[in-house]
């Protein structure tokens, strides 16, 4: 089944006068422990909450892209290069990749880790700041864990349309909490018809993207966050699956 676009499967707090759902935390295991169990989680300036990633250099597709097609956002990956090339920063998400692979019961694990780390009123949670999908294994395993969090709304880009594509072919279902939005492989390129979906504009076409959007509004959005220093501020449109495509601007 793909992801439902009821009003009632995502929160609104983006929107004027609209509510936030209220989180009920449940401390299963001190987070000191769990982040030592799975890996800390990552915080960032941008997310109005924490994040999972893993190394870029993993990137199934995303390695293809770069090394073939220089017209792919991945060619100019932000996580290739800056913050994410630090010694620390390697080695947590490299200890977070080997947890998923090695940890029994990592889908529990990272569930309580998520809604001991989330802040009260405001239930926003991202896979992947870097790195991508390694498996159809990992697609179950983190709709498990979206599964066990209903009040804490998922977003999850990806480039492996493949794995995504094959688990929904074996039956698997996305809970209304996740929001699997499949990227575009060029930038400005065509998205999924059928899934949800981002793109990246260059800057060329900025204007035309945001022309476009104007007309067609109700499916399509540019994130603001290049007009906002940088950051998310009270927008929610990636969780959002009203809007079918989501825009950003190339770093």
């Amino acid at each position: 089944m793909l992801q439902s676009n009821s009003l009632s499967t995502v929160s609104d707090n983006h929107l004027p006068g609209a509510q936030t759902f209220p989180l009920m935390p449940k401390v299963l295991i001190a987070r000191a422990t769990l982040s030592e169990l799975v890996g800390e989680l990552q915080y960032t300036s941008k997310m109005p909450g924490p994040s999972w990633s893993i190394d870029a250099i993993h990137c199934i597709t995303g390695q293809k892209l770069r090394a073939e097609v220089p017209t792919s956002p991945c060619a100019k990956c932000y996580a290739m290069k800056g913050n994410f090339c630090r010694g620390k920063v390697k080695d947590a998400n490299r200890k977070r990749l080997h947890a998923w692979a090695t940890v029994p019961n990592w889908a529990e694990a990272m569930a309580s880790l998520i809604e001991t780390s989330i802040t009260f009123g405001d239930p926003f949670f991202r896979w992947f700041s870097s790195g991508d999908l390694q498996s159809v294994q990992m697609l179950r395993d983190i709709v498990q864990v979206c599964t066990l969090t209903p009040m804490i709304h998922h977003w999850l880009p990806t480039q492996e349309r493949g794995f995504v594509t094959e688990f929904l072919a074996l039956g698997g279902e996305f809970p209304v909490n996740l929001t699997l939005r499949v990227s575009a492989s060029e930038i400005g390129g065509v998205t999924d018809p059928f899934l949800l979906s981002s793109v990246v504009s260059s800057r060329k076409l900025k204007r035309i993207w945001q022309q476009r959007i104007q007309r067609e509004s109700t499916f399509r959005y540019f994130c603001p966050s290049s007009q906002q220093d940088g950051v998310c501020g009270t927008c929610r449109a990636c969780w959002d699956q009203r809007i079918k495509t989501i825009v950003y601007l190339e770093h």
